[in-house]
């Protein structure tokens, strides 16, 4: 069994401090995937139906679920490596979502078109922006460089 898998099976997760610490456990392999935007995650190749960015965006969402309320948290009473840590994640899911949603950037999730994968994995995104994200909303308004394209091919412009 190696270190990691050892790591996990002796996380008792009693306690929220554990539970954070199975969280990182879980993402800290894939620090090493991400694009340097910080806005796609490639785990591999892809066998779904939509494109390769398509499947490194949702590989990028998906693990927001898990990071999302650990941005949101209170966590103040966490070990200072831990809320380091924690503070890298951060980082990186706000550039990443700044870089997601700017079309001049070479991380931009692309324009949604119907039936669109990105349409899903944009429940995540819209939840991280909402509980944990607000000072990458802030940092949208400075650049006023927030423009999704919703399905009709109407601009949206998020956070404004």
């Amino acid at each position: 069994m190696d270190t990691f898998q050892q790591s996990l099976r002796d996380n008792p997760i009693s306690n929220r401090q554990q539970a954070v610490q199975l969280l990182l456990d879980l993402c800290r392999p894939l620090k090493k995937h991400y694009n340097k935007e910080g806005s796609l995650l490639h785990l591999g190749s892809i066998g779904a139906h939509y494109g390769e960015k398509t499947a490194r965006m949702e590989g990028w969402a998906r693990v927001l679920w898990g990071l999302a309320p650990l941005f949101a948290g209170d966590n103040s009473a966490l070990p200072d490596a831990m809320r380091q840590e924690i503070s890298q994640w951060a980082s990186l899911y706000r550039n990443g979502v700044i870089c997601g949603t700017t079309p001049s950037s070479p991380g931009y999730w692309g324009e949604i078109s119907d039936y669109d994968q990105k349409i899903v994995e944009g429940a995540a995104v819209a939840v991280s922006c909402t509980t944990a994200f607000m000072g990458a909303a802030d940092e949208h308004r400075k650049r006023k460089r927030a423009h999704l394209a919703l399905p009709n091919q109407q601009p949206l412009l998020a956070f404004q």
